[in-house]
């Protein structure tokens, strides 16, 4: 079951400029108009913190998913398997490059890092990671890369903290 515990309009003046909980923090909110949503999903031990624009043309989209060790494991597992089955080396637009090295926040320094990989989901090109630690592990799932994810990337940081 899922239990919503924040959800807001990132440019509303309301709205905090970042946005932080369990292992991951995100700055820079109020320069892209999004939907910031964090959730907890208690059956499966996790929680997901979801920024995406109103407009899905945009390919603004974030998925942290984070997971508590030792029990979310099977669950991280299950859906990094979700996507490895939707893996697609799908061309880039002209003048982007898929650094895979590029792409790992500097802040996740106390992970063991799966390097990215795209999928192909439905019509959605994305792009999937994976950042294990000794006590969360946390799922990236981001649209492809623009404006908005370059900006996001810069305050996104990591943390494997209990």
């Amino acid at each position: 079951m899922r239990r919503v515990f924040a959800e807001f309009l990132t440019t509303d003046d309301a709205s905090p400029e970042a946005y932080g909980d369990a292992g991951t923090r995100l700055s820079g909110l109020r320069n892209f108009p999004t939907v910031l949503r964090h959730a907890r999903y208690d059956d499966d031990c996790w929680h997901e913190v979801q920024l995406f624009a109103r407009d899905p043309e945009l390919s603004a989209q974030i998925w942290l998913s984070v997971y508590p060790e030792p029990i979310g494991t099977s669950a991280l597992y299950k859906q990094l398997r979700f996507y490895r089955e939707q893996h697609s080396d799908f061309r880039f637009p002209s003048g982007t490059k898929f650094e895979a090295k590029e792409l790992i926040p500097r802040t996740a320094t106390a992970f063991d890092v799966v390097l990215p990989f795209r999928v192909r989901d439905n019509k959605r090109l994305r792009i999937v990671q994976a950042f294990r630690g000794n006590h969360r592990s946390i799922l990236v799932v981001r649209g492809m890369i623009t404006a908005f994810w370059q900006a996001i990337f810069l305050g996104l940081h990591l943390r494997d903290c209990q």
